[in-house]
């Protein structure tokens, strides 16, 4: 027989089996479904609780610091917020990021005015799907309004934005200091090109707002989900090869085509940045032929690259691909290239464009190495 639990880790075991049990139910109702928020690290602690089995997330809080292009889940956005309406960023206009008594936290996204049309007013963003076999759509929201008949939209795309869906309208026509969460089913438009929206109707009278904040998408992958990854890193010693203490670099652009590497021109390719830690992810849905290469343009200013330039990775049905690392490290004048630093390496030309990268002369033992 099982000994008994202690009465307080009972209570607890209890309470976590209940906590699924309702985000389960709220997940299934039609349309989406609205509860009350929790605020702060509390919100945090249920839903991390409540994530079982284990999803993936792409999110944004909306620091202050990173304005339109937080990336605060497990999965970066493939793009930053995009206005609509306007274009005078994220500190002024009738689009902006504020701090705020009526954000969940700290800062959040503010769509409104005084005596101003909100009409085609608010944002839109990407997110990168592939693969996924279920997806929900939450954010929270408050509202300062009044004399207003104007309204805001939550929308969603799958096709980068060509067609839109309603999911929600919310009407500005009170004061609202109870967060509230709407959390959406958003399966039905999993895809390379997911796209959220908020968008404004109608004239704010003389006041309406409109905020919202912790926005987040979650994901499921199947367990055996392939994909290739996995890091941009700054190689400190120039060696080609991640060493321990070598840290990541955040928010490199990766891009991921179909096809030979010889073939991607004119092609168009998957992109993610990378994370805080330099990792990166792109799930894969089909075996084949793909080309994983970095934008430079998107690596720290004077850093080359000390790594192969595009890679191409080949993969057979349900393999996965974890090795698609890049290093990169300032450029120095009077670097040279010691012998054998490279050996292998991929071809002569390849070793040839890292010296002239480096300003650095290449002896005849250094080409040698490459044959």
């Amino acid at each position: 027989m099982k000994p008994a639990l202690p009465p307080r880790l009972g209570r607890t075991r209890i309470l976590a089996a209940a906590l699924t049990l309702l985000l389960v139910a709220s997940l299934a109702l039609p349309g989406g479904s609205v509860t009350a928020a929790p605020r702060g690290d509390v919100r945090e602690k249920l839903a991390r609780a409540a994530d079982s089995p284990p999803q993936d997330t792409i999110a944004d809080d909306f620091d202050p610091n990173t304005r339109f292009a937080g990336n605060d889940g497990s999965r970066p956005w493939t793009n930053a917020w995009q206005e609509l309406g306007e274009a005078d960023g994220p500190g002024a206009g009738r689009v902006e990021i504020e701090t705020s008594s009526f954000c969940a936290a700290g800062a959040c996204l503010k769509i409104g005015g005084s005596l101003k049309s909100l009409a085609g007013m608010g944002v839109s963003r990407e997110a990168d799907l592939t693969g996924a076999i279920s997806a929900t759509l939450s954010f929270v929201y408050m509202s300062d309004s009044f004399g207003s008949s104007a309204s805001v939209k939550a929308e969603v795309s799958s096709n980068g934005g060509a067609n839109w869906t309603t999911l929600g309208v919310y009407t500005l026509t009170n004061i609202s200091t109870a967060p509230i969460t709407p959390t959406f089913n958003i399966t039905p438009y999993i895809s390379p090109h997911t796209q959220v929206r908020f968008i404004g109707v109608g004239s704010t009278g003389m006041q309406a707002n409109f905020h919202a904040d912790n926005i987040v998408i979650r994901y499921q992958l199947p367990d055996s989900q392939p994909a290739i990854g996995d890091r941009v890193w700054a190689d400190a010693d120039r060696d080609g090869v991640q060493d321990a203490g070598e840290p990541g670099l955040a928010n490199v652009r990766v891009r991921l085509y179909e096809g030979l590497c010889a073939h991607r021109a004119g092609q168009t390719s998957r992109t993610t940045t990378t994370a805080a830690n330099g990792s990166y992810s792109f799930p894969i849905t089909a075996a084949g032929d793909y080309c994983v290469t970095v934008d430079e343009a998107t690596a720290p200013a004077g850093h080359v690259a000390t790594t192969l330039l595009p890679r191409e990775v080949t993969l057979a049905t349900l393999q996965s691909f974890d090795d698609a690392d890049f290093g990169f490290a300032p450029a120095a004048a009077d670097d040279r290239l010691a012998v054998g630093a490279y050996a292998p390496c991929p071809d002569a030309a390849w070793l040839q464009q890292i010296a002239q990268a480096y300003s650095a002369t290449l002896s005849s033992q250094n080409q040698a190495t490459c044959g």
